[in-house]
């Protein structure tokens, strides 16, 4: 169970002593370190790159097997003061560490964990007592990872800034522990997701756009929707009906030279919200240069020649649609004139569009 938070209420005419100023200074001390223990995991605070970081004495020389440690931070949680996570600091890079003192190979992994010690002696009548608490880092080499993760001096953690590998002196921070701001403490970040989410260039194309509940798209304008690049979106996006908080339908043209992955960015007062969609590359509408035989004979075959047939192609008549395609090229159709076509329209339809004209039909 935690002990009870509580600290001094001084009032006049208080005799103050000695408890009195220690519970003041532990509460202090306690409320700072749970503020810790609160934010942040166990590891290494990397205020820069450099900080608590491992360096060679003679950089590129394997047989120089010394080492210092960069000056730095980290904090750790206490095993045993509840709710406490204490700051680890190394005020001045470290001296001289000979590894070759210990160590005649393998992998050596170097921690840091929490340490005091009291020191300025100060009499008083015929009491000496020390006046000063100093905290700092303990730096600590380990042979096994084992024996550096997970362990604790004083119920304070050993914090593995990294390791050196004996024989070649390389450093490695494939074990480093780095503090980091907890998930719970995170709001999650807005964000909208689009359908469709493939659309093909050189139409008008309505999307969709539905927000996670910390998005609201209620007071959603034009003006608050942009692009990562804009460039071949032709018309200005509009609005489609009245936006609702969770979702909103946005239109807008697309060229027809625009193709790949484009961002749309919708801003809302200072929040902001993206979500990728991919562009098609433009195709054509199909066009018809000939038809044969004319008129169109039911049960024979027929030709139409023209251009863009591709990718998905169908063929209808006055009273038969799908018809059944012998043959198909990108500037060919071959197929046999159904019984139930008639006279009148018929139409090529594919990948870029539609094209139709009227015929007869014997």
């Amino acid at each position: 169970m935690e002990p009870l938070i509580q600290h001094v209420r001084f009032f006049n005419g208080q005799f103050l002593r000695q408890q009195e100023f220690r519970e003041e200074q532990g509460y202090l001390n306690h409320m700072r370190r749970r503020l810790n223990y609160v934010m942040l995991t166990d590891g290494v605070v990397e205020v820069t790159t450099a900080d608590l970081t491992i360096v060679p004495v003679s950089p590129g020389v394997a047989t120089d097997k010394r080492i210092r440690i960069k000056k730095g931070m980290a904090v750790g949680a206490n095993q045993t003061d509840l709710f406490e996570s204490r700051e680890i600091i190394l005020p001045d890079d470290s001296p001289i560490i000979d590894l070759g003192a210990t160590f005649t190979g393998g992998t050596v992994w170097v921690t840091v964990n929490y340490q005091q010690t009291e020191n300025t002696p100060v009499a008083v009548g015929a009491t000496t007592e020390n006046s000063r608490v100093e905290e700092t880092a303990e730096w600590r080499l380990h042979g096994t990872l084992a024996a550096a993760h997970g362990a604790t001096v004083d119920g304070d953690p050993f914090i593995i800034i990294g390791s050196v590998n004996f024989a070649s002196m390389n450093i490695s921070a494939d074990d480093r522990q780095i503090a980091r701001l907890r998930a719970a403490l995170i709001a999650p970040a807005p964000s909208i997701s689009l359908n469709p989410t493939t659309v093909t260039a050189g139409n008008t194309v309505t999307f969709t756009v539905t927000s996670s509940p910390t998005f609201n798209l209620s007071t959603l304008t034009p003006g608050n929707v942009s692009f990562d690049v804009s460039t071949g979106f032709t018309l200005p996006v509009t609005i489609v009906g009245t936006p609702a908080a969770s979702n909103a339908v946005v239109r807008f043209a697309i060229g027809t030279t625009v193709s790949g992955t484009r961002t749309m960015i919708i801003t809302i007062g200072a929040v902001t919200a993206t979500a990728t969609f991919t562009i098609n590359a433009f195709v054509p509408p199909p066009t018809i240069s000939s038809l044969a035989p004319l008129p169109a004979q039911k049960g024979n075959t027929f030709t139409i020649v023209g251009t863009n047939f591709v990718g998905s192609v169908s063929v209808s008549f006055n009273g038969a649609t799908n018809v059944p395609l012998t043959s198909v090229t990108a500037t060919q159709i071959q197929l046999t004139v159904p019984q139930a076509a008639n006279n009148g329209p018929m139409t090529v339809t594919a990948q870029g569009g539609s094209v139709t004209q009227n015929i007869g039909v014997i």
